[in-house]
């Protein structure tokens, strides 16, 4: 019985983590971040200036898709950044910035309505990344994202919602985090179905992270160990 409750108790141990996590990270911060926090529904996503362009570049991966059937292709476009001055988390700590460009090709049968961004948690803690996320004030011509949504409870995926007609390119999505090094991750682009996985970069927690994650499942044993 008391192993059942315990597995209960875990997400919920993992989101309260991420919770304090996220608010010592906001209270140290000189500046105020914008957070992405699990189960966040469909929500205007914000047009600024996300990214300064004075950070260093150093990865970028250009990868292109075809739905199954091939009703649609195109080609998605990955870069990170370290120290850009738009970072709500800091320009100066070596954290990580990551871009999202995403083009529907002109052959295209159907226009793209969602791109799906995976995996922004940690594989070992399973505590989701703590996240600012916005699209850079598109070019003439870009089409401009709706909404975004966060998956709970794990804040694994991070959905942005559009209208991407063929021949047309996504404005930019920037999401800023507290990460200093990154990892390969998937994405998928959907409309009536999904192409996937397409290559992407995705970042990886800082230790901190871990810390919590060790001290929610040591009162879990804790607990375990005073009712047995």
């Amino acid at each position: 019985m008391s192993v059942t409750a315990s597995s209960k108790q875990l997400p919920l141990v993992r989101l309260l983590a991420f919770l304090v996590f996220a608010l010592s990270f906001a209270w140290t911060s000189s500046v105020s971040a914008t957070i992405l926090s699990p189960g966040t529904p469909p929500t205007p996503i914000t047009a600024v200036a996300g990214l300064a362009g004075d950070g260093s570049l150093v990865a970028t991966l250009n990868s292109p898709f075809v739905s199954p059937s091939v009703v649609f292709s195109g080609s998605l476009l990955t870069n990170v950044f370290r120290n850009d001055s738009a970072n709500p988390f800091g320009a100066s700590s070596g954290y990580l910035s990551f871009t999202y460009q995403l083009a529907n090709d002109s052959t295209s049968a159907d226009p793209l309505e969602r791109l799906t961004l995976s995996d922004f948690r940690d594989a070992f803690t399973l505590l989701p990344q703590v996240l600012d996320v916005s699209y850079d004030t598109p070019l003439f011509g870009a089409t401009v994202p709706a909404t975004m949504d966060r998956q709970l409870p794990s804040g694994k995926i991070i959905g942005v919602n559009f209208l991407l007609d063929p021949g047309s390119t996504l404005a930019t999505i920037v999401v800023h985090t507290s990460a200093t090094t990154y990892r390969p991750g998937v994405a998928g682009a959907i409309d009536s179905e999904t192409a996937s996985p397409i290559a992407t970069y995705v970042p990886v927690p800082e230790p901190s992270s871990v810390l919590l994650a060790a001290l929610g499942l040591g009162a879990i044993l804790l607990k375990r160990r005073r009712q047995n």
